[in-house]
């Protein structure tokens, strides 16, 4: 149940994104984390319940009432919290309906967050502006409709259009660029307000609907080769400088980094990776990946092992795999093969399994798999349409992740 804020009642001039940059939403949590100097082992506490968000786009009017419109919305938000629609979440409605109290208004809300409780704006879409826009209370939902406490206007298929409504902060400075006497355009960056009136996380951890690997998800969705995939390494430590010299001191063991952007085509593929990222509030929560690149080549199988091509013996760390992940074309859920045993048989390398499986007839790459976090607080929905999302994002590997036992120290303790 979301609670908006108590509001004056507002004199609607609602604004429309133009799409020419991508509509974002920034989720920003806020983790406290301390690691082991030795094992690298983390200890992780969530400092908010709910991401800070901040809603950003362009939005450009053709009009001289939408560019009044504009030109009042940056003085109400210097003034006091405004609301303010959700544009990647707008729907169209699916059949005429007349004014009344209480109203159902037939829409999908399925992939879109319409909440009871919340507010959502209702208006006509004409030649790319807003008219006749009202803000509702939603009391009730179904996947294919919502109740509200009551409507003014009649809206017909084809015009009427419905986006959930948060609740803004208080903005302290805004601007556009006038592009010609009444055409204006502004970069806006919207923070929702922090209290009540928030939108609840997509999904608790684990998400449901994924696959786990020792009580972890598995993040199920491969890297979009289009845009930029990067891998690093990192250590921590610190470097001293004593005299002329320089002396670099690492601590711990090499963890691995590996940054990627997945691209959803759909609301739904969009909205599955969307609850995966909610769900792990940040830096908190840990989950696998599959490595983005083919790494072994499997040149046979049997029972409890396969057989992987040692690609070259002076650059190779095969006796070290824990896991190995088979992605089929197509994607889907991958195959985790967990390691037991590692023999060097000249030109391939024996991997012991230990679970049994049938390899499948095509494979489209098989690499490493990693216990990983994000590494950073923020992630950003990023619709390119109302209907593609892009979602990037910065793991870093996971080392004695879980309880660890203390050894070696003193009979007193």
């Amino acid at each position: 149940m979301v609670t908006p804020l108590t509001l004056p009642v507002p004199r609607l001039g609602l604004l429309l994104a133009d799409w020419s940059s991508p509509v974002k939403m920034e989720h920003a949590f806020l983790t406290a984390s301390n690691a082991s100097a030795t094992t690298i082992a983390e200890e992780r506490r969530a400092l908010r319940e709910l991401p800070a968000r901040r809603l950003s786009a362009q939005v450009t009017t053709m009009t001289r009432v939408a560019g009044e419109r504009l030109r009042m919305a940056m003085r109400r938000l210097a003034t006091g919290r405004q609301p303010w629609p959700l544009w990647q979440d707008a729907r169209p409605i699916t059949a005429d309906y007349t004014y009344g109290s209480p109203k159902i208004i037939p829409i999908d809300t399925t992939y879109a967050r319409f909440y009871v409780g919340a507010r959502v704006w209702v208006w006509d879409q004409v030649e790319g502006e807003a008219a006749n826009a009202e803000l509702c209370t939603i009391t009730a939902k179904t996947d294919s409709q919502i109740t509200v406490s009551s409507t003014v206007y009649s809206r017909a298929v084809g015009r009427g259009m419905v986006a959930p409504s948060i609740d803004l902060d208080l903005h302290l400075e805004s601007g556009s660029q006038a592009l010609t006497g009444y055409y204006h355009s502004a970069g806006v960056q919207l923070d929702e307000y922090a209290g009540l009136s928030c939108y609840p996380l997509l999904d608790s951890y684990p998400p449901t609907g994924f696959t786990l690997k020792d009580g972890d998800p598995i993040l199920e969705v491969d890297p979009d080769w289009a845009l930029e995939v990067r891998r690093g390494i990192v250590r921590e430590g610190y470097a001293q400088r004593i005299g002329r010299a320089e002396h670099r001191y690492g601590v711990g063991e090499t963890r691995e980094t590996i940054s990627f952007t997945m691209t959803a085509m759909n609301r739904a593929e969009a909205w599955e990776i969307m609850r995966f990222m909610d769900s792990l509030q940040g830096r908190l929560r840990p989950f696998w990946i599959v490595a983005p690149e083919e790494r072994y080549v499997i040149v046979g199988s049997g029972v409890g092992y396969i057989d992987v091509l040692a690609l070259d013996s002076h650059a190779t760390d095969i006796d070290t795999i824990e896991n190995v992940a088979i992605v089929e074309p197509g994607g889907g859920v991958p195959v985790i093969l967990e390691i037991t045993s590692h023999a060097d048989n000249g030109s391939t390398w024996r991997l012991g399994t230990s679970t049994g499986f049938s390899l499948p007839s095509q494979v489209a790459r098989a690499s490493d798999v990693y216990h990983v976090r994000l590494a950073d607080d923020r992630w950003t929905e990023s619709w390119i349409t109302d209907t593609v999302c892009q979602v990037s994002i910065n793991c870093v590997q996971l080392r004695n992740e879980g309880v660890v036992e203390a050894v070696g120290m003193p009979s007193e303790f």
